[in-house]
This record gives structure tokens, C-alpha cells and sequence, in this order.
């Protein structure tokens, strides 16, 4: 099976630098592997929800791109940290893994 890295996030930016910084990012990932960016709408009724059920909704709207085959890793402001010299040799790792 081909590798293919997609990185879901929770909706669109509207920051130009922010749409910038993205763009590079994934021009300078796409000579390595294929890579795809897709923001994931996430509808919200009420805009004072607590953010355990904002993370909720997020999370079952994320559910319909995951596949039982895919690998999963969540980037999360409370996880730890790694360089990215360190998270490019474990996307390796696991792209020779299979």
C-alpha cells in the first residue's frame, strides 16, 4: 500500500500568514511523500460551548476521514514535544514499517 501522509485539521484559517506558512509546508513535504491538507468543518449551534464538547464535535466530525488501516496521530497542545528532525524520523519509521 502506498503511504500517503493527509493532515486534518478543525476548519479553515483565515490568517494570510497562517494559509502562507501551510502552503510551504506542504510544498516542501510533497517532494518526500504525498501529502494532502483537508480542514475538516466542524459545525457548531451554540459558540459558547465548553471545550470538551467542542473537542467532541471535532472529533466525530475527523471520524468519517479515518480508516481502520490508517495510522493515527494526534498533535495536541498538552502532548509532548519533538523536534522536527524527530517526527520526520518517525513518519519514517513508520513508512518503512508498513
Amino acid at each position: 500500500m502506498a503511504y500517503k501522509l493527509r493532515i486534518l485539521s478543525p476548519g479553515k484559517t483565515k490568517k494570510k500568514y497562517l494559509q502562507e506558512g501551510i502552503a510551504d509546508y506542504l510544498k516542501r513535504l510533497s517532494h518526500y511523500v504525498p501529502i494532502e491538507w483537508i480542514p475538516v468543518t466542524v459545525r457548531l449551534q451554540k459558540q459558547n460551548l465548553p471545550i470538551d464538547r467542542i473537542l467532541d464535535k471535532e472529533a466525530e466530525a475527523f471520524k468519517k476521514y479515518l480508516k481502520s488501516d490508517h495510522f493515527l496521530i494526534i498533535l495536541d497542545a498538552k502532548g509532548g514535544m519533538r523536534s522536527s528532525e524527530d517526527f520526520a524520523g518517525f513518519l519514517q519509521m513508520k513508512r518503512d514499517a508498513g
